[in-house]
């Protein structure tokens, strides 16, 4: 019992922190869709993208493999031999971005961000530098710390980055502070967000030190060997995982022949910025969930357990759906002036987010039947349709394509892993009470979409109307009011 209360403590400090680092990751989303305009968000959207997939390439798994190591062989071996594996592949990285920096600006027609590209090239090296000691943080079991100093990282970043875009012009204006000027350039504005990530990253490096020199280097081969049989598989899931979520990002600006292709790419980033607050309710149902999955796997009920927690994950997701939708005339102040007209595929956008939720929640049978292995082909078509799909539609629909492609995406990865767990893992699903719930909130978000409103409280009183009589009757078909009653009897 007391390991399981540790693991049970662990978990919530890293659920918790891990959910304040995306909120306040969210929150600074309003400042810099007010203060970026939409050609430099776009530049913000495909930089960060870029930084998130070569960080992926440049510890290639090896975090993962620290963990599945260090309980075999000496922890400190384990820990210096993937620390001077990642140092070694990073200079190597660098080196090459070096030479052929003027080609990959080229290439990226990036030609006067230059400098944008050698800042992301130093957060993707801190990043992947740091990897290891949070691994080893976790290793010991050292949930607070771990959890301080990544929360940390997203503070100093929100708050550089709000420094340098807006304290600075205000130091130079009001209080006369000149010597700012020689940092400060209006013209820098995606410079100085990246430039916030790499102060945030380099903090994060100096609270490490002690993880970092606590041992004695040395490499051994034998070990690394080990390491890199183990962990490039490794990479290649978390490869397949990234790309349904992130590709299209990439693709979109060498495909969209709409307008201007950093124009477009700000404002679909907008829409998935604006969107990701379904993922901050994903991230807290997996933290709160996959505790719970491993333990009630033991229940000979488990089976109609995980169903029902399909079920509720789907009621969840509907609820946040049309809530969204419906309440788009006030939610979509949220964001800059820029961007307000061009959240036009934000419902699409959630609505495959809404779809992940669910796969996410699916993906309890083959995490409890050790079949994750399957998980790789999941991800593997979801890369492939994705790929695909936005190559084909990209360049006719342009982002309002590749949000539709999102959503085909995640329903083949839901409808593939159904499909599975039939043969290793059949669960008493309500399938048609769940196509019931999506099919009236689809039905509810088309209509309220061909509707017009003479005034906003007028709409809004209508729709959040529509939503409370949704809930009401979801919670008479589910007999919650009987559960709630029966539960304080």
């Amino acid at each position: 019992m007391g390991a399981l209360k540790k693991l049970a403590q662990q978990t919530a400090v890293y659920g918790v922190s891990s959910i304040l680092q995306r909120f306040i990751t969210f929150l600074i989303f309003p400042y810099i869709s007010r203060v970026a305009s939409p050609t430099e968000y776009g530049v913000y959207v495909e930089l960060l993208t870029y930084t998130a997939l070569l960080n992926i390439i440049l510890t290639y798994g090896l975090e993962t493999g620290f963990f599945r190591f260090a309980n075999q062989f000496n922890p400190d071996k384990v820990f210096s031999t993937s620390l001077m594996s990642i140092i070694a592949t990073s200079i190597s990285f660098f080196s090459l971005f070096f030479v052929f920096r003027h080609d990959i600006a080229e290439s990226l027609d990036y030609n006067e961000y230059l400098s944008y590209l050698f800042l992301v090239v130093i957060v993707i090296i801190l990043d992947a530098f740091l990897a290891i000691p949070y691994a080893k943080l976790r290793f010991q079991e050292k949930a607070l710390r771990f959890s301080m100093i990544k929360l940390l990282n997203v503070v100093v970043m929100v708050a550089f980055t709000m420094f340098f875009i807006s304290g600075c012009p205000f130091l130079i204006e009001k209080w006369g502070w000149k010597f700012l000027e020689v940092i400060y350039n209006p013209d820098f504005l995606v410079g100085y967000v990246l430039l916030a990530y790499v102060v945030a990253s380099f903090i994060s490096l100096l609270l490490l030190i002690p993880e970092i020199f606590s041992v004695k280097f040395n490499f051994d081969f034998s070990i690394w060997k080990k390491l890199m049989l183990f962990s490039l598989p490794i990479l290649v899931s978390q490869l397949a995982g990234f790309l349904p979520d992130s590709v299209d990002k990439l693709m979109l600006k060498h495909l969209d022949t709409s307008g201007d292709p950093l124009v477009q790419l700000g404002d679909y980033g907008a829409n998935l910025k604006f969107a990701s607050m379904v993922i901050i309710a994903v991230q807290m149902f997996r933290y709160a969930a996959e505790p719970f999955f491993f333990a009630a796997a033991k229940n000979s009920n488990a089976k109609l357990v995980y169903a029902d927690i399909i079920k509720y994950v789907s009621i969840f997701g509907v609820l946040i759906f049309v809530g969204i939708s419906f309440n788009m005339p006030i939610l979509k102040y949220i964001v800059g002036a820029d961007f307000r007209d061009s959240l036009n595929v934000v419902d699409i956008v959630i609505f495959g987010y809404v779809m992940y939720a669910l796969f996410y929640s699916l993906s309890a049978w083959y995490k409890v039947s050790d079949n994750t292995h399957l998980a790789i082909i999941f991800t593997g078509v979801g890369a492939l349709v994705t790929i695909v799909g936005n190559y084909f539609i990209i360049p006719l629909f342009g982002y309002t394509g590749s949000a539709w492609i999102r959503v085909l995406t995640y329903s083949v990865m839901v409808l593939l892993s159904y499909g599975f767990s039939l043969h290793y893992y059949k669960m008493p699903i309500q399938l048609l009470r769940i196509a019931m719930y999506f099919s009236i909130g689809l039905f509810l978000v088309f209509i309220a979409s061909n509707l017009s409103f003479d005034s906003v409280v007028k709409e809004l009183l209508l729709k959040n109307s529509i939503i409370i009589m949704f809930v009401l009757f979801i919670a008479w078909n589910e007999n919650i009011l009987q559960m709630v009653k029966k539960r304080f009897q």
